[in-house]
């Protein structure tokens, strides 16, 4: 269970995970965590585009017009 040669992740990796998903949220990421249905049906795609239309809406805003 233990050796470098076992299938998944031992707790250890897993911890080290979670932590760098923390930081990476501490830091302002977002993560989606799609399933392939959803990436085949282009829901994925589709959230990618509203994501950075939205994204883009907050810049346009955060422009001074002086």
């Amino acid at each position: 269970a233990g050796s470098p040669w076992a299938v998944g992740r031992g707790g250890t990796k897993i911890a080290n995970s979670f932590n760098k998903y923390d930081l990476a949220l501490d830091r302002g990421y977002v993560f989606e965590r799609l399933e392939p249905h959803q990436i085949e049906s282009g829901y994925a795609i589709n959230w990618i585009k509203s994501e950075l239309a939205r994204i883009e809406d907050e810049s346009d805003q955060t422009i001074s017009s002086n």
